[in-house]
């Protein structure tokens, strides 16, 4: 049964200074790659950042958020906003997400560059952590389908 946990597997290993065991793991790399496999790409690098603590993955989740929050932009004919102050808001949803910290609106006004936090503001941080979760959620459902697909447990 595959779990979050063994997304451990995908991070990068160091050197070994003893020989290991040499017995079959439970879970193997190829199989943690499979069930990532059918994954949108911003879920399949959520996962290699959050879980495998992969930072190499941050920069191809900011792109995929910035896309997101262009196209609310586009969308909702707010007003302009820059691409430093989405990648700041893209900087405190994660740590939101990701760390669990809680920001004043003070705070992620200063963060965003800005004086005041008004409601716009509110509303693209909130796409963007919808973005974060549904990215999450995408990783947990394919994990849950992939152990009831092979192994016929939840």
């Amino acid at each position: 049964m595959i779990s979050l946990e063994h997304l451990k597997l995908l991070a990068p290993k160091a050197a070994r200074l003893e020989p290991g065991t040499g017995g079959t793991p439970e879970i193997t790399f190829q199989e943690v790659a499979d069930a990532l496999a059918g994954l949108s790409n911003l879920a399949r690098d959520y996962a290699r950042y959050k879980y495998a603590l992969d930072e190499r993955y941050l920069p191809f989740i900011r792109h995929a958020l910035i896309l997101i929050g262009a196209e609310h932009q586009r969308q909702s004919k707010g007003p302009a906003n820059s691409l430093m102050y989405w990648s700041n808001l893209i900087g405190i949803a994660l740590e939101f997400t990701v760390d669990g910290k809680a920001f004043s609106l003070r705070r992620k006004a200063r963060r965003v560059g800005k004086r005041h936090w008004g409601r716009n503001d509110e509303e693209n941080f909130m796409v963007i952590v919808d973005a974060i979760d549904r990215a999450e959620h995408e990783l947990k459902a394919e994990f849950k389908e992939w152990n009831e697909r092979l192994h016929g447990q939840p």
